[in-house]
């Protein structure tokens, strides 16, 4: 069974595409048809349905990809002892909150990239809860929360930090000129919140309810971006990471505001599978992440 053959089989799988995967590979898209029939023909079963230009896993595809994983596994561990490459190079998986995918790679990813050109990074935005699934299914080699502190012995946790949050509004909002406000008086404004179950809007929602209150937000969305666009143009509160507002506080574009009922304990966690050997790409990316 060749390795190559393996690798392309668990690449069309991730990727459900054969197109998306020569691309990924380098590769034609032809050969990579060729290779799967070969490792087909090789199994006698169908590993791919393939209808309308979707591709899915077959009951044996599925069966076969963990076994895939652990052979491609051991096969880059084997490659690693004989010291076979010198330039880290394939593709790591990375699931992560979205508010964490812009902060942490518009700044240094041009960098990383021109240090490791071979390493494709392929960034899976979603809820904890969505890439944590993904992470027990290995369809991500890592995941980068941004919720409450996870403590599980299933996964080993190469970073981990607190991570303070606050309201905060434009300078001149009604609500800047408050010394204390209520959580009663908060809900009472417009409020601008990332969507419902959503990382650290869940942990709001159920500060929330403690005061018996619920949030009804005049927008919910995932890009902190344009929530903090809004709030330049005097549009609402919202409740935020200080590493999203923390140049408009210092520029003084916006404020904190002080909401002492509601305190919430949030963290951002890099996790992967205890029992996942950690390639040298995936090492790379870790390291990546520490030095941001």
């Amino acid at each position: 069974m060749e390795i190559k053959n393996l690798e392309s089989f668990r690449m069309v799988a991730e990727l459900r595409s054969f197109t998306r995967a020569a691309e990924t590979l380098g590769f034609t898209q032809s050969t990579i048809s060729f290779q799967i029939r070969q490792l087909e023909e090789e199994l006698g079963v169908p590993l791919f349905e393939r209808n309308n230009r979707t591709v899915t896993l077959t009951n044996e595809g599925r069966r076969l990809l963990p076994i895939a994983h652990d052979i491609l596994r051991l096969s880059a561990e084997a490659i690693h002892i004989g010291g076979e490459r010198d330039t880290p190079e394939g593709l790591v998986r990375l699931g992560i909150a979205e508010s964490l995918a812009g902060w942490q790679m518009r700044e240094k990813f041009a960098r990383f990239h021109e240090r490791y050109p071979l390493i494709h990074l392929q960034l899976i935005t979603g809820s904890t809860v969505d890439t944590f699934l993904r992470l027990q299914r290995n369809e991500v080699d890592l995941v980068y929360t941004l919720d409450r502190k996870t403590s599980d012995s299933r996964y080993t946790v190469a970073l981990e930090a607190a991570v303070n949050m606050h309201f905060v509004a434009r300078f001149d909002h009604p609500l800047a000129q408050r010394r204390r406000i209520t959580a009663a008086e908060l809900l009472e404004t417009d409020l601008l919140l990332t969507e419902k179950d959503m990382s650290y809007r869940a942990l709001l929602d159920e500060a929330l309810s403690v005061h018996g209150s619920e949030s009804e937000p005049i927008m919910e969305a995932g890009d902190t971006h344009l929530i903090c666009e809004l709030l330049r143009q005097g549009v609402g509160v919202s409740c935020l990471p200080d590493f999203v507002v923390e140049e408009d506080i210092r520029q003084g574009t916006l404020t904190v505001l002080d909401v002492p009922d509601i305190r919430l304990s949030v963290w951002r966690q890099l996790l992967y599978n205890k029992n996942k050997w950690v390639s040298p790409e995936m090492q790379c990316v870790i390291s990546l992440l520490r030095e941001m």
